[in-house]
Formats: structure tokens, sequence, C-alpha cells
């Protein structure tokens, strides 16, 4: 989430990967290359009257990148928008300096932060869409919704609020983003787009999709009212956060760029296998060589249950006894949080494939 140092870590030329198999010429290369970017639009900068607000950011939050910036920008001056980027270019810090100004300026009631699910709502300290709208599992047709929400208590969120930020948009349905601007526009009476709201959205297109669906919200022509096409050249509603914080070797930066646009190259490929890990035959194999030598990858479910049953078998056929670790839990209501990742007791044994669920240090 939260992001540390400057611009400048987008053009480090440091190392912290050995790449033995590249030759010295793809190595330079690869100090010189950017990662791939889309064009970005600096519409509504002009006059900006959000410049004041921006100058009087806290100390603390001056780290920002100029893309950061850019895009607080935009949404201060009005202007509805999409902003992007891969893991680790700062997008829910962001919205966390966001959340800072809103509150600074007391304009809390006013803006609305939402994510299609609870866990993704927390993350970012709002509720889900289906709550903040009033609407449920939002199954119903538009007619029906707006009654619901005429009846219920989010009509007063409805008229209140004036910015709707939405996070992780690539997993909303593009059926219900589509019944959101209907319903927009029927309960607070303005035939604009959304009703006349500001809307702000936030994910990354390339990560989760919407479960269950074949499209998205980007193709939907509730979409395309609100911010244009996504082909269009000068990219319309579209703001991209290209800097980097997390990674500063650009060798490794640029491996997972391209992993994430599908567009792998041979050196890329020849990275990757020059770091399959090797057992010299001679050597008796230890116990963390015998475990990585049978590694698995990590498998993906559906439900909770299905995960508990795999990783109960694959820790039935180690040998050895179980090892128990018990959680310690702090804050003002401990053990009551709803969406725990963690069980209170955690029973290993040697050799056990171990995934963290939060980076022990954000400095690595």
């Amino acid at each position: 989430g939260s992001t540390k140092g400057s611009d400048s870590i987008c053009s480090s030329r440091s190392s912290c990967l050995t790449l033995d198999d590249m030759s010295e010429d793809e190595k330079a290369d690869d100090a010189a290359a950017e990662p791939p970017t889309m064009s970005t639009s600096n519409a509504g900068l002009t006059g900006s009257t959000a410049g004041n607000s921006l100058a009087a950011l806290p100390e603390e939050m001056v780290s920002l990148s100029q893309s950061q910036l850019v895009t607080l920008r935009r949404i201060f001056d009005g202007e509805s928008l999409f902003f992007t980027g891969s893991a680790g270019t700062g997008k829910s810090h962001v919205l966390q300096t966001l959340r800072s100004i809103v509150a600074r300026e007391g304009k809390t009631d006013q803006v609305a932060f939402t994510a299609p699910t609870g866990i993704a709502a927390c993350n970012i300290g709002g509720q889900t869409v289906h709550s903040w709208a009033g609407i449920g599992l939002g199954k119903e047709d538009v007619a029906v919704l707006s009654a619901k929400v005429r009846r219920g208590a989010a009509r007063l969120a409805w008229a209140k609020t004036r910015l709707l930020i939405i996070d992780e948009i690539s997993m909303l349905s593009p059926i219900l983003f589509s019944k959101l601007e209907e319903l927009a526009r029927r309960v607070r009476g303005d035939r604009a787009v959304f009703g006349g709201l500001q809307v702000v959205m936030c994910g990354d297109f390339f990560q989760l999709p919407p479960v269950g669906e074949g499209s998205f919200c980007f193709q939907t022509e509730a979409w395309q009212r609100l911010l244009g096409s996504p082909l269009q050249a000068d990219g319309g509603g579209f703001s991209l956060l290209s800097c980097s914080f997390r990674q500063r070797d650009p060798t490794f930066l640029r491996m997972l760029n391209e992993l994430r646009w599908g567009l792998v190259s041979d050196r890329t490929v020849r990275c990757l296998h020059a770091k399959v890990r090797q057992f010299e035959s001679g050597n008796a194999p230890t116990a963390l060589d015998d475990a990585r030598r049978h590694q698995e990858p990590t498998k993906i479910f559906s439900t909770n249950y299905e995960v508990d049953l795999v990783n109960a078998q694959a820790l039935q056929r180690l040998k050895g006894p179980d090892v128990k670790l018990e959680a310690a839990t702090t804050g003002a209501k401990p053990n009551q949080d709803p969406f725990p990742l963690v069980p209170e007791v955690l029973k290993l044994r040697v050799g056990a494939q171990v995934m963290l669920t939060k980076n022990l240090d954000v400095r690595a």
C-alpha cells in the first residue's frame, strides 16, 4: 500500500538480482529500458483549483511520484477517471492520500470509498459498493433496485455523495456497473451520466476478473459514456501510474512487465531457467534440499474449505511431529477479525511449504 521514495526509483540503475546468463549488451539495454507504458492525459490541470490543496500536503506525503500527483490533481479538478498501474506503483497510496486530504478538509460525507468485495473494501477503510448503494446483491432489474433505494437509508448516501470511488474495479461485474450507472440517474434525478456523480475507479484489469463474467466494465456503454473509449489515442479518462516503488532492479522490473503483458522475451525465459535450483548428485541432500526438490506449485481454489483440505492432506504426507504455532492478536477487539487470513493455531511439519500473507520486511 504505502510507498516510499521518489520518481528517481523509476530510473534506478542499482541491481539486486544477478543474471549471469545475460550478456553485457543485454544488461546495458535493460538499464536504459523503460517499462511498457500507455499514453496518459493531463486534461484538467490547466487552471486547476486543486493546486492549493495538493501544495498543502503533509510533509510525509511529498514522496508521491509525478504520475500520482497528476492523478490526484485530476481528481480534485472534478474529473471522472480510471487510474491503474502494475503491482507496486502505489495505487492504494493514492487512495490513502485522497482519504487523508478529504478528512482534513472535512468532506468525508461527500466521498464514498467502495469496492466490489468485503476484503477489498476493508483494505481502503470503506464499504462494499453494494452496501453503499443499498442494493443488496443487485440481482434485480434497475426499476426494482431504484424502488428499494428510495425506501431505504441509502437514498441519503446517493444524495450527499459527490465523489464515488470504486477500488478493484476489475472485479466488478459489468452488468452491475451498468445497473449502477442507470440507477444513479434515476435516484439522483439527473440525466447526466452516473446522475452527475464524479466517479473515480482504481484497479488492474491484468489481475482479478469478475467472477463468472466473460467481459469487463470498460467494455460497457456506461463506461464509454463516462470516460470515453479505452482505445482513445489520448487515453480519455485514464491515468497510468508508471513508477514502481516495489522493485528497484530494472532487469527484474522488465521481466515482471513482460509477464504481466503476456509478451515474454527469450532472454527473460533464459533468466528464469537460470534460476532453477540444481542439486549435485554427489552430495547427500539436506532436509531443506529434499523439501525444495519436492516443492509443489501453489494451487488456487474458490473456497477456503478446499484450501484447508488440500493443505491438511499435504501436511499428513510429511514425516515427523506437528509443530504448533499460536497467533498473538493485539488491538481493541482481539480475535474479532471478520476476515482472518491465518488460523489462531497453525500446524506445520519440517518440509511444509509456507506462504506469507504479509511482508516481513517491506524494504526487502
